[in-house]
């Protein structure tokens, strides 16, 4: 391939860097929504600030899991103050109206039931389906005033909303040692929900095709460099003779020596 037709690439290959750039998951980048960072990869979100008992927080948890395994799966977002939601603060007492928000910022990778929990009530989201059965379902549920009541009410929420499409399961029971003193909501997360590999995949591709685009075309220019220092390329042999010997070569006139 000549130099030439080597930096006609450069440009897919830019837009290859760019589109792995585009591509990283937004916690990677500044992100102003902390729940549609969290739920790309997990499937509970707890607020950064703010505490919770460790056992509706395992409850909470393991309902989820239950749910996904009877065919119910769901995300589920709790939001306890206006600081909860970053850049959109408005939102705040809106639980339907984030519910969407979040909902389509989680589409290009979760398309499936969306729960929000909010002081004054919940919210829910299916990616182009309607939720006017769900929202009925949830209908006169209470919600908790602070983070543990409300991660007691989304387990019963996910519980109702499994059941109404046909998915029962038993409520989920956390063991008696489990503390029920309220710790910070984001000391550690006790119990996976999510897989780990979607986490991977996210993460890994677009630094591979970032590190690809890096090296393809740092081979490119030192090469392309490497040609200029040489010279242009002398024409083989074989390839001259044949040029000569051709029809085209022989038909056509000759310039007159003077």
């Amino acid at each position: 391939m000549s130099v030439r037709r080597q930096w006609l690439l450069v440009p897919l290959l830019a837009a290859l860097l760019l589109s792995s750039l585009i591509a990283l998951p937004r916690s990677a980048r500044a992100d102003g929504d902390p729940a549609s960072d969290w739920l790309y990869t997990e499937t509970v979100f707890f607020p950064f600030n703010g505490s919770i008992s460790p056992a509706a927080k395992d409850r909470l948890q393991l309902t989820v899991r239950a749910a996904r395994e009877a065919g119910y799966p769901v995300k589920v977002a709790l939001i306890g103050q206006p600081a909860d939601l970053g850049a959109v603060p408005a939102l705040f007492d809106k639980p339907q109206d984030y519910a969407r928000f979040l909902g389509l910022e989680l589409s290009l990778l979760y398309k499936g039931p969306l729960l929000i929990v909010m002081p004054n009530g919940f919210g829910i989201f299916h990616l182009h389906k309607p939720v006017t059965s769900e929202t009925q379902t949830l209908q006169g549920l209470p919600v908790g005033k602070d983070l543990s009541g409300m991660a007691d009410s989304a387990s019963e929420a996910i519980q109702r909303l499994a059941a109404a499409s046909g998915h029962q399961f038993a409520a989920v029971t956390v063991p008696s040692n489990v503390s029920t003193t309220p710790v910070a909501a984001q000391a550690g997360q006790t119990i996976s929900t999510s897989g780990g590999g979607t986490k991977w995949v996210i993460i890994v591709a677009p630094v591979a095709a970032f590190i690809t685009a890096l090296i393809i075309i740092a081979l490119l220019t030192n090469r392309a460099g490497r040609a200029r220092a040489e010279g242009p390329e002398e024409e083989p042999p074989d390839r001259r003779r044949l040029r000569r010997s051709s029809p085209e070569a022989s038909s056509a006139p000759r310039r007159r020596r003077r």
